[in-house]
C-alpha cells in the first residue's frame, strides 16, 4: 500500500494517464479515418498555453481557463481540418508537421507572454495542497482517471455510432463513401475538432499539474512518442492506444536504472515489437 501512494508511483500514473488521453484522441482522428496528423502534441501545448493565459494575463479560475483552452484547441483544430481539406498522405503530413513547428517557433519567441524557453510558472491544479504533495498527486490522478474514464466511454460509443461507421468508412475509401452520400469533408473537419479538443485538454491540465510549461512540451520528439505509443499498442483498436501509453511510460521509467543504455534498450525493445507484431500489441482486436 506505501508503494502505491509513493509520490514518485502517482506521478508515473499521472504521466501515464496524459499519453492515454493523447494516444487515445489521436487515434480518433489517424485510426478511424486513416489522416495520420503530426501536430497533435502542438495542439497539447496550444492547450497548456491558453489555459496559462487565460488564468494569468485575464485572471480567469481555472475551472473556466481550462474549458476555454479545450475550445481553443477546438477552434484551431477546424481551422487546420479545413486547410486539409484537400491533402492525405505526405502532403498532409508536411502541413501538420509544418504547423507544429511554427508553433512551437512562436511560443519560443514570444518571450514576454510565453518567457520562451525558460518555461512559465502557472497555478497547479490543486493550489491549496502545494504544502501535502502526496494529497496533490492523489487527487490529480483521480482527475485524470476521472477523464480518461469519461474520453474511452465516449470513444467507446462512438465507435459503434453512425457516425463511427462513417468514420470508417472514410477510411477504407473516401472517394467511394463520398459518392454513398457521407459529408466527408464536414466529417474530417469535426474529426480535427474534436480530436485537438482532447488533445488541448490533457496538454492544460497536465501544464497545471506540472505547474510549468515549456515550448517543448509540443516538440516533434512528444508527437513521435505519441505516434510510438499508438502505433505500439495497435493503430485503430479500442485498447491498443491506452495499453500502448502505459506499457511504454512504464516501461520507460523501469529501464531508468540502465544509465544511459536505457533510451537503447527502449528503442530495441520497440523496435522487436514493430518487427514481430507489425499490427501492434492489440492489432486485430477491437
Amino acid at each position: 500500500m506505501e508503494t502505491a501512494f509513493n509520490p514518485y508511483v502517482l506521478h508515473v500514473m499521472i504521466v501515464s494517464l496524459y499519453y492515454v488521453i493523447l494516444t487515445s484522441s489521436w487515434n480518433v482522428i489517424a485510426g478511424m479515418t486513416g489522416f495520420a496528423t503530426y501536430s497533435h502534441a502542438a495542439f497539447a501545448a496550444l492547450g497548456a498555453y491558453a489555459s496559462a493565459y487565460f488564468s494569468l494575463h485575464l485572471g480567469f479560475p481555472l475551472a473556466l481557463s481550462i474549458p476555454l483552452a479545450t475550445l481553443s484547441g477546438a477552434l484551431f483544430g477546424g481551422f487546420l481540418g479545413k486547410l486539409c481539406l484537400r491533402l492525405s498522405g505526405t502532403y498532409l503530413a508536411l502541413l501538420t508537421l509544418s504547423f507544429s513547428e511554427l508553433l512551437r517557433l512562436v511560443l519560443t519567441n514570444e518571450d514576454q507572454i510565453t518567457r520562451g524557453s525558460l518555461g512559465l510558472r502557472v497555478a497547479e491544479l490543486f493550489p491549496g495542497e502545494s504544502s501535502e504533495p502526496l494529497t496533490q498527486k492523489i487527487r490529480t490522478l483521480a482527475l485524470f482517471g476521472v477523464v480518461v474514464i469519461v474520453l474511452l466511454t465516449l470513444i467507446a460509443r462512438l465507435r459503434k455510432s453512425r457516425l463511427g461507421l462513417h468514420l470508417r468508412a472514410i477510411l477504407s475509401d473516401e472517394l467511394a463513401a463520398r459518392s454513398l452520400g457521407v459529408r466527408t469533408e464536414r466529417l474530417r473537419i469535426l474529426g480535427f475538432a474534436g480530436s485537438s479538443a482532447i488533445a488541448s485538454l490533457g496538454g492544460a491540465l497536465f501544464g497545471h499539474y506540472l505547474g510549468l510549461i515549456t515550448p517543448e512540451m509540443g516538440g516533434l520528439p512528444q508527437m513521435f512518442l505519441i505516434l510510438a505509443m499508438t502505433i505500439w499498442g495497435g493503430i485503430g483498436t479500442f485498447f491498443g492506444p491506452v495499453a500502448g501509453a502505459i506499457l511504454l511510460e512504464v516501461l520507460s521509467e523501469a529501464l531508468r536504472g540502465f544509465g544511459q543504455a536505457h533510451v537503447l534498450i527502449y528503442a530495441v525493445l520497440i523496435l522487436v515489437v514493430y518487427r514481430f507484431r507489425p499490427q501492434g500489441l492489440f492489432g486485430g482486436r477491437s
